[in-house]
């Protein structure tokens, strides 16, 4: 009776407890200058094939044409230049216009005409981008092409650009391009403890902690205290704590926190907040869930964002797998890892023996429940996709190989009402296994929209092929700040190759030191898990694919993937128990770099993500000691108490200091 309470209790208030809605946007000006045309060329960079012509605009007189008689022949866009701040959200859109557009493309229905988004670094390299669906084949009227990016962290412009994707051919007709920042809300707030779901330990110290960050910046630097209050009670709606705070005027970003003075016994209470400004305008509430309980749930999420399965603190280091007969999951377990994810389970009916036969190996799993969702691509006739779930995770939520639940796969935001019901739902039917959410954002604060509906958030780079790796760092870095340190930050890494899904691609895939060099980087970036996507494209060569398994490609493959998995997972006691030791960069040509303190000796974990030799600088204290100048494809050099590591193109791994 006591657990069916609560439930109804977590269903009544979780749609308040998720972050600022997105229906709340406050969309600034449009940044662009001359978007519709009228001033020719004027501040446009207009590629070979395009032209500013009169008569044909959406709204006004003019448009730039974008027109191409040769399939075989490639332009560029026609851009515009910004300066946007960093881990800003934007978004954009622009109309178009088609006439007779021809493509030679395996699925024309998504090739046409293209509005995109690039994000640069200070050396004018390309480290992020947004690139929505295009606009579709053969002659059609006015329509819209939108989206969105978050500006990366370390970008310091970003170009909007419209054209034909490389191999069309005909004419299409660009107007009213725009793009806008999304102002945050004032006041924002990330509860930071209790970190996970709201569980505290009835025999631990017991705290409330939560992140208030005032954008005032956002809102012409407006000056106002801003005051905070929190009221926790119980089943019985009666008050056992409360707290005030008032933040000053020249605050924009706290941590208010306090422990509670009578210890909570075992059961179900609800913190309610409410944030206030003087003008009332800002105002908001939200309700936490709290729960008190006697042990730590099955699987969850420690303070540190490890995983504790059991009692036993695991990294989670796995692939997504299509196979999961006998022979597979034997070759990956032997191969060093411990968790698969499988999209075909998902909707199987043979789910309960492939977790059973996950278990004989040793293996973790994370069961996908990503399509259940109303309107995605599964087709389930009349069968409503959340009673579908719910079956599907009673049923298998004892399993002992259950290790989370994958509930998002790279959802943009206006699926958050689902998304949010979903992860209700498995929160209430299964209080054990945490919920996996995964997404492609370049910065933080898109991320950041998912908190309040997940457990682990990890962002997936899939840079090989591009001019460097540094893709990785860049989103697992926005991960990590995503999650304010209390969520369960992994990293979703490329085995596969880019030729299997891209017919233009020449196959290349990659290589031992690529794979390599994006777990170190997500190691610096601090993740605490990785899987690699996909185990079942290593069977194939190229775009389309067959349905048959190429094992001569795969065995060309495999064993450069072993040898990563057996290098990495020797380090995992490493990832999991060392301390972070702050330190003092004299130099550094972008490599990336953390030092972990571990039994006494220190490690440098270093990924050169570059094709090329680079080099770092570092000051170290007088009692670290080097007893090998060259490690694996790392070589130091000691003057003056600054060590440089010179590091090969793409080298990476971990120096061992006494």
């Amino acid at each position: 009776m006591k657990r069916c309470f609560r439930l109804l209790v977590f269903c009544f208030i979780s749609l308040n407890s998720q972050a600022q809605s997105t229906n709340d946007q406050r969309l600034g000006l449009n940044l662009l200058k001359n978007p519709g045309f009228e001033e020719g060329k004027s501040n446009w960079t207009i590629s070979s094939n395009a032209t500013v012509v009169e008569g044909v605009g959406y709204n006004s007189k003019f448009a730039l044409s974008v027109r191409n008689d040769d399939p075989e022949k490639k332009a560029s866009g026609t851009g515009q230049k910004l300066v946007i701040d960093p881990g800003s959200t934007i978004f954009f859109k622009a109309k178009v216009k088609g006439n007779d557009l021809k493509s030679k493309a395996v699925k024309p229905e998504a090739d046409g005409a293209r509005l995109y988004i690039q994000a640069y670094d200070q050396f004018g390299k390309i480290i992020g981008g947004r690139y929505p669906k295009l606009s579709g084949l053969g002659t059609f009227d006015w329509k819209e092409l939108s989206g969105d990016f978050t500006v990366p962290i370390e970008a310091v412009s970003v170009t909007i650009a419209v054209a034909l994707y490389p191999g069309v051919t005909g004419e299409c007709w660009f107007d009213d391009v725009t793009v806008q920042v999304e102002k945050p809300t004032l006041i924002e707030s990330f509860l930071l403890k209790p970190h996970y779901r709201g569980v505290m330990m009835e025999n631990e110290n017991q705290e409330i902690r939560d992140k208030i960050i005032i954008n005032r910046s956002h809102y012409e630097n407006i000056k106002s205290e801003i005051q905070v209050s929190y009221d926790l009670r119980d089943v019985r709606n009666k008050s056992v704590a409360k707290h005030e705070e008032r933040i000053p005027a020249d605050v924009s970003e706290t941590i208010v926190s306090f422990p509670l003075k009578q210890r909570l016994r075992e059961g179900d209470y609800i913190l309610n907040v409410e944030y206030k400004e003087s003008s009332k305008v800002h105002d908001f509430s939200r309700r936490h869930t709290i729960e008190v309980l006697k042990s730590w749930p099955i699987v969850h999420i420690d303070e540190r964002g490890n995983t504790i399965k059991e009692g036993k603190k695991i990294f989670p280091f796995g692939v997504y797998i299509g196979h999961p007969d006998e022979e597979h999951l034997d070759r990956i377990s032997k191969a060093g890892f411990n968790t698969i994810l499988s999209y075909g389970y998902g909707h199987n009916k043979n789910y309960e023996d492939y977790l059973d036969r996950a278990d004989k190996h040793g293996l973790n799993v994370i069961y996908s429940l990503k399509d259940f969702y109303p309107g995605s691509a599964l087709k389930l006739g009349k069968t409503d996709p959340m009673e579908l779930a719910k079956e599907y995770v009673n049923n298998i939520k004892n399993k002992p190989a259950l290790l989370a639940w994958y509930t998002v796969d790279e959802l943009l935001p206006s699926w958050m009402p689902k998304i949010q019901a979903l992860y209700d739902e498995v929160r209430m039917q299964d209080p054990n296994h945490p919920a996996l959410q995964v997404h492609y954002y370049d910065g933080y604060r898109m991320l950041e929209k998912y908190y309040y509906n997940g457990d682990i958030i990890a962002t997936d780079p899939y840079p090989v092929g591009r001019s460097d790796l540094s893709l990785t760092s860049t989103r697992v870095g926005a991960g990590y700040k995503a999650t304010h340190q209390t969520r369960g930050h992994w990293a979703v890494l490329q085995m596969m190759d880019w030729a299997v899904y891209q017919k233009e691609k020449k196959p290349n895939p990659p290589s031992l030191d690529e794979l390599r060099n994006q777990c170190y980087q997500a190691i610096v970036h601090g993740a605490k898990g990785i899987l690699f996507y996909t185990y079942y494209d290593l069977f194939q060569e190229k775009f389309p694919r067959k349905p048959s398994l190429d094992y001569d490609n795969f065995n060309k493959i495999w064993p450069d993937v072993v040898k990563m998995s057996t290098e990495f997972s020797q380090y995992i006691p490493l990832f999991l128990e060392g301390i972070d030791y702050p330190l003092k960069i004299v130099e550094n040509q972008k490599i990336e770099i953390k030092c972990l303190e571990y039994e006494g000796t220190y490690y440098l974990v270093v990924a050169n993500p570059f094709y090329e030799k680079r080099e770092i600088s570092i000051e170290i204290p007088e009692a670290w000691q080097l007893k090998e100048l060259k490690q694996h494809n790392i070589e130091a050099k000691i003057e003056n108490k600054v060590i440089t590591l010179q590091i090969t193109s793409l080298g990476s791994g971990v120096f061992k200091i006494e």
